[in-house]
């Protein structure tokens, strides 16, 4: 759960702008992925208060809480719905990411032993 607002704010951000949907596309401009430059720019806009210092912050605290996952700059929450999702999406896609995949079954298999 998030510790702050500006946490709380970012992850909700993150929730509207993914959906764990596998559609093949494996970069911020699919459905299951946003990345760390468009949330950069949406605190430059000014529709995110905080600079981006606070920003990246806010994210490195997400993910240190297991909150969101992070793939090289691309960002998505860490539910189980999402994890499924990024897994079966990598296993359809030309490029299988496998380090990605055992990254989400971590996550998983990490949220099934805590409940």
């Amino acid at each position: 759960m998030p510790s702050t607002a500006l946490e709380a704010q970012v992850l909700s951000l993150i929730n509207e702008r993914t959906a764990p949907e596998p559609d093949g596309v494996q970069d911020a401009s699919g459905e299951l992925f946003t990345g760390t430059k468009r949330l950069k720019q949406e605190a430059s806009k000014d529709n995110i208060d905080c600079s981006k210092a606070e920003l990246e912050d806010a994210v490195d605290a997400l993910v240190e809480e297991g909150s969101l996952i992070t793939w090289h700059g691309l960002l998505a929450p860490a539910n189980a719905d999402h994890l499924q999702a990024i897994i079966e999406n990598e296993k359809q896609s030309e490029i299988t990411r496998d380090l990605l995949i055992r990254k989400c079954e971590g996550f998983l298999e990490a949220t099934e032993v805590a409940a």
